[in-house]
Parts: structure tokens; sequence; C-alpha cells
């Protein structure tokens, strides 16, 4: 009776943990190919905006691909400028080409920011601050949209990991994005959404 049981016990193990159940497997893969064509849906509705890049310079950049939505840009020039591709409303005023803080006077700026009706402001992250590059110009990189430049590098929000005191900088002089130490002095643009 002892031997019996212990041949039974597996089977009740295999059994309670739906392995003995094909109806119970095939209802977890249909869940996982609905959930999976969900999440292709999503992604298929992103936007994504062109980079301005037009000449390819090597295999599979940007200029070869062309994709992408043509960014789009309204609100009122030199005050408030909205991205109409990615609904980010960005400070455009005369501070945005004035004001030079360090990283955390930076995000400070930002937070304590009242301009236009919004106390929303927060300094933008790096994939935000790179969203409005125009790769197509130079000095300054950005759309003519935008009233208030100077081809400079511009703090993001972005720490960079490697450094414990530093903090990810968007140039707008030609567009390029990097790493630099807390302590420098950048241009602050705030954003809100």
């Amino acid at each position: 009776m002892i031997r019996i049981g212990w041949l039974l016990f597996p089977l009740a193990i295999l059994i309670n943990c739906g392995g003995g159940d094909s109806s119970n497997s095939s209802a977890k893969e249909i869940q996982t190919e609905e959930s999976m064509d969900s999440t292709r849906v999503q992604l298929s509705n992103n936007k994504i905006k062109k980079t301005g890049q037009i000449i390819s310079y090597e295999s599979f950049d940007d200029g070869e691909y062309q994709m992408g939505v043509e960014p789009s840009y309204s609100g009122k020039s030199g005050e408030i400028v909205i991205d109409d591709i990615t609904g980010l409303h960005w400070q455009d005023n005369e501070d945005a080409k004035l004001v030079l803080r360090d990283w955390n006077g930076a995000k400070n700026y930002c937070k304590e920011l009242s301009f236009k009706g919004y106390h929303d402001w927060r300094l933008p992250t790096r994939k935000e601050l790179n969203s409005i590059v125009d790769y197509s110009k130079s000095n300054p990189a950005i759309s003519t949209y935008f009233q208030n430049i100077v081809s400079d590098y511009y703090w993001a929000s972005t720490a960079y990991l490697f450094a414990g005191n530093a903090g990810w900088g968007v140039e707008f002089s030609g567009g390029n994005d990097s790493w630099a130490f807390d302590s420098n002095a950048y241009y602050v643009r705030c954003v809100r959404k």
C-alpha cells in the first residue's frame, strides 16, 4: 500500500498543477497570444517623429529610412511651443535663452516655474529634449518655431548612471547629447504635459 501511495503522489501533483489538463494549458496559450496581439496594436499606434536627417551617412540610419511623422508644432511662438506629436508644452520665453543653472538648480528652477498660468513645469528627460532636435539644421538644431534658443547645452533631468554627480544635456548646435558633472552651468528649457 505504501508503494502505491508513492506512485500516486507524483500523479496527484501533476494534476493539481494543471499539467494533466490539456484544456488548461491551451487556454494559457490563447491568452498569451491575445495579450501579444494587443501589445502589437499598442506599439503600432505609437507616433515616432522624423529626426530631420535626410542624408544617409551609413546603412540603416535615419537618413536611409525616412520613417516617422513630420514634426508639428503649435501654440504661440515665443511663449509656449506645443509639440503636436508628443503633446508636450515647451517653455519658449526669453528665459529659455538666458537662464543658466547647475543641474540641481535647473531642476529646482523648473519645479518652481510659474509661467502662463501653469505651475506643473519640470526639467525634461533626455529623450524628451532629444525629441525637439532637428538634425536637418544646425546652429541651432531645432525647429524655427522655437524663438528663444541658444546653440549650446540644455540640461535634461536624466542622471548619468556611471557618475554619481552627473546628468545628461543636449547640445543644440548640432543636436548631440552628452553627460556632464552636475556643477556645470547649462541652459534650462522647462516642459509640461
